[in-house]
């Protein structure tokens, strides 16, 4: 061939690179498809999630073997995200990451929901204001929530829900601010949370979104009615909660109404009927991998065993539950050091509860816990025969649950 001319085999190599970097390309983008839709299938089999026209069919046919994906696929479903945001695809990283956030933080996966957050942090900054962009906002928030970090968890749930609504989304809007309600409940700013719940589930209701209006009164508004003292209410909005229960709940969804009716009965010491719920919610989320349900209803059956006065038996469960926490939900590790105090305290252990309690006191005050460390207070306050510290806990009760104050007075009295 002459010079400055392409021999036939070089024509051949460049056009045959550039269609394979191009087919592999739409390759990797039917993958990443792929797995985001087998992971929101598997979620909707084990989560309350809104149905979709789409018509993706799920090879998965169980919520046991759902989890079972979920788990197998952990890694890859991070190595999915990171290839999403280096091959420019936002929209579909963010709907990978906030999927994956989802099923990380029910599973316990912490460091691996800091990666997927570290993974879409730039992606999200650089994305115009999309459905998608809201969507992981929200689900982003919620982790923070679960990692203890409630300032942050409060911002990216606020931009969610403004997002939302700013796009019309009111029922979404809506479902922002009933997770925004949960960092309130748990930072002790009961009516504040109390409020954002009654328009969430007054939105829920207009739209008759059913998803939504469970989760408000198996979860949002029994803790807060718990919190304020209205024991009664919390009872009959549970068991309101249970008659929802259809075909179309959750596995997960029916594990929390479980374990909220337990503890419902728990504080109204019924413990045989606390037991039950109790046991029956723990049943329901082994199968599905969720650790911190798990934990939850170990450290609730802890406290069940301890009021029975079995002590050595509440103290086994009660640091299981704790150990759980430190790994799967650092949020409740202070609320998990008050519990193990009162147990301690009832077997009478005073060292040991008292370095509970000054635990709980301490976090409670580094992360803002209001609640927390209200109990530690009146923990060391009982413990200690403590006016200082009695008066201290119903200085933040006078704030935070006015009714638990109130308790706390006539007790003293």
């Amino acid at each position: 061939m002459s010079a400055n001319r392409y021999a036939f085999h070089d024509l051949v190599r460049v056009y045959a690179r550039a269609k394979s970097e191009t087919q592999d390309r739409e390759a990797l983008r039917r993958l990443l498809e792929h797995l985001r839709d087998t992971m929101i299938a598997a979620r909707r089999m084990i989560e309350d999630l809104v149905e979709t026209a789409s018509p993706y069919v799920s090879p998965l046919k169980s919520s046991a073997e759902a989890a079972d994906w979920l788990e197998a696929e952990r890694v890859n479903l991070l190595r999915a995200i990171a290839a999403a945001v280096a091959a420019g695809w936002s929209e579909l990283a963010c709907e990978l990451a906030g999927n994956a956030v989802q099923f990380l933080v029910r599973a316990g996966c912490l460091g691996d929901v800091e990666t997927s957050s570290a993974a879409i942090a730039e992606t999200i900054g650089s994305i115009s204001d999309t459905p998608e962009k809201f969507f992981v906002l929200n689900a982003l928030g919620v982790a923070n929530k679960n990692l203890g970090r409630y300032g942050v968890a409060e911002q990216l749930l606020l931009r969610a829900a403004e997002g939302r609504q700013a796009l019309g989304d009111r029922r979404m809007a809506a479902s922002s601010r009933h997770n925004l309600a949960n960092v309130y409940r748990l930072t002790g700013r009961f009516d504040d949370a109390l409020k954002l719940e009654e328009a969430a589930l007054a939105v829920a209701r207009e739209h008759g979104d059913r998803m939504l209006e469970r989760k408000i009164v198996t979860i949002g508004l029994p803790n807060i009615y718990q919190a304020l003292g209205r024991h009664e209410e919390a009872l009959a909005t549970l068991r309101m909660s249970l008659e929802m229960i259809d075909s179309r709940a959750s596995p997960h969804s029916v594990s929390i109404t479980h374990h909220n009716i337990g503890l419902c009965y728990l504080s109204h010491d019924d413990l045989a009927s606390a037991e039950h719920h109790l046991t029956q919610s723990l049943a329901i989320s082994k199968p599905l991998r969720s650790r911190m349900m798990e934990a939850h209803n170990i450290g609730a059956l802890a406290m069940v065993h301890s009021r029975r006065g079995e002590h050595e038996k509440a103290i086994e469960l009660a640091e299981h539950a704790h150990d759980e926490y430190a790994v799967v939900s650092p949020s409740q590790i202070a609320e998990s050091f008050a519990d193990l105090g009162e147990i301690h305290a009832a077997a009478g252990r005073r060292e040991s509860a008292r370095e509970c309690f000054e635990r709980a006191l301490s976090l409670g005050r580094q992360r803002g816990e209001f609640a927390a460390q209200a109990r530690a207070m009146a923990g060391l306050g009982r413990l200690l025969d403590s006016p200082e510290y009695m008066s201290a806990a119903i200085e933040i009760y006078d704030r935070i649950a006015p009714y638990e104050a109130q308790v706390m007075r006539l007790r003293e009295a």
